[in-house]
């Protein structure tokens, strides 16, 4: 009876931490799986110089380094001698320069016959150079003064903090509108 009554204590002292163990791995896996339901929409690679990510949907800064997956409601922003590649699942690349502050507002993939994808950014400030995949996306790119709808092209788009925005197209089409046209 005397080991009967020992081996219970013992047992019910460690329910409690066998509880608390099962309750951690539950929150960890549930974050995991809320993740990968919205789905990583991007990486980060050719990280040069000092660039951060921010979170909004969980108020959390984190230093950009390579293969750091993106989602939507991330901010991007490079240092002022910084530079980094966004690559998104598709393809599509944009190179960020110094000094801006990018948002990947949306990316979502299409529920179409061929694999194609939907993105809204936009960028506050800064210069970037993008090359879309074609025929694989749509993308509207919001800048300060100007709304730039992107498909299958390379383009240049730069912001300055004097609300001037300049687009260069090598090839392609897009569409540019604004508060006057």
């Amino acid at each position: 009876k005397n080991n009967l009554s020992l081996l219970s204590t013992s047992k019910m002292k460690s329910l409690p931490i066998l509880l608390l163990a099962s309750f951690i791995w539950m929150i960890t896996a549930m974050q995991v799986i809320a993740q990968e339901e919205g789905g990583a929409i991007a990486t980060l690679s050719r990280v040069e110089g000092y660039v951060e990510v921010f979170s909004e949907a969980k108020r959390k800064t984190r230093r950009g380094r390579e293969g750091l997956m993106l989602f939507a409601g991330e901010r991007i922003n490079t240092g002022k001698d910084s530079k980094v590649t966004v690559e998104f699942r598709d393809g599509s690349t944009f190179r960020l320069f110094r000094k801006t502050d990018f948002l990947i507002e949306e990316g979502v993939e299409q529920n179409t016959r061929e694999r194609s994808f939907k993105y809204q950014l936009s960028m506050k400030l800064g210069s970037l150079h993008g090359r879309m995949k074609r025929g694989m996306q749509r993308t509207r790119l919001r800048t300060p003064t100007a709304i730039v709808g992107v498909k299958g092209t390379t383009v240049r788009i730069t912001e300055t903090s004097k609300g001037k925005a300049t687009i260069g197209l090598s090839e392609g089409k897009i569409e540019v509108t604004n508060a006057v046209s």
